[in-house]
């Protein structure tokens, strides 16, 4: 059993523990209880209402102030400007866009083709600037033809197109007149012949040792303009991969 004299603080606990559950319940039967019907309804005059006077403010009603607007003090004779609609007949002239000029003949020449699986290289003689250029497809001429781009390359040809359209074919020429077994290029009778037409052995060896070393030193020539092709082409893909 709980000893209600020592233990004062858990008496005063339950104490009020019971009396909040007596107010509970009187409440929940008050409550539930009452009858609403016998609830008299409030007096509908007992509410005074007061209507609420807007203060005086001292200025006049809003028509009073349209003098202002008839007689603006912003213009020197109190009158508002009239705006005057006229309508121009004038017929304005524009002038036609003049069409740009004709883009000049290509004048370059084809000096050699180089064709790898990896790339296609053109070299071309820019008769213009007075210099080779060593060109893929895509590029452009530099200076004043510089409206000319490679289009195409193939083994013997380099298509141009302009930037109006124009259209230029440049074949590769390779001159091999005067390379022919047996002839020297040399009339017969300054080849001590008998001008009959005829030639002798002698001449025509030495025509074919002459047609011979041409052939060599023109395949050394194209083979070292084909290196150094080949080199600055692979030199220009290193500077464009890099960062």
């Amino acid at each position: 059993m709980i000893d209600f004299e020592k233990n004062l603080l858990t008496t005063l606990l339950m104490g009020a523990i019971g009396l909040m559950g007596l107010i509970g319940v009187a409440f929940i039967g008050v409550y539930f209880l009452t009858d609403v019907d016998f609830v008299d309804p409030a007096d509908e005059r007992a509410v005074a209402l007061n209507p609420v006077e807007a203060p005086e403010t001292g200025l006049l009603a809003l028509d009073e102030y349209a003098t202002i607007i008839q007689r603006p003090v912003f213009f020197p004779d109190r009158q508002l400007p009239v705006l005057e609609e006229t309508q121009s007949t004038e017929v304005v002239e524009i002038a036609p866009i003049p069409e740009p000029d004709p883009v000049e003949p290509l004048k370059a020449a084809i000096a050699g083709i180089i064709i790898t699986p990896e790339s296609r290289i053109a070299m071309v003689n820019d008769e213009v600037a007075g210099k080779v250029m060593i060109m893929r497809e895509g590029m452009s001429f530099e200076g004043e033809q510089a409206a000319w781009q490679l289009q195409s390359i193939t083994s013997r040809k380099a298509d141009f197109v302009s930037v109006d359209g124009q259209s230029s074919a440049l074949e590769l020429k390779v001159y091999t007149e005067g390379l022919v077994a047996g002839n020297s290029g040399i009339a017969p009778e300054q080849a001590g012949g008998n001008g009959d037409g005829s030639a002798s052995v002698q001449d025509e060896a030495e025509a074919q040792s002459r047609a011979d070393l041409i052939r060599q030193r023109v395949a050394e020539r194209r083979a070292e303009l084909r290196a150094r092709a080949q080199e600055r082409a692979e030199q220009q893909e290193q500077t464009e991969q890099e960062p």
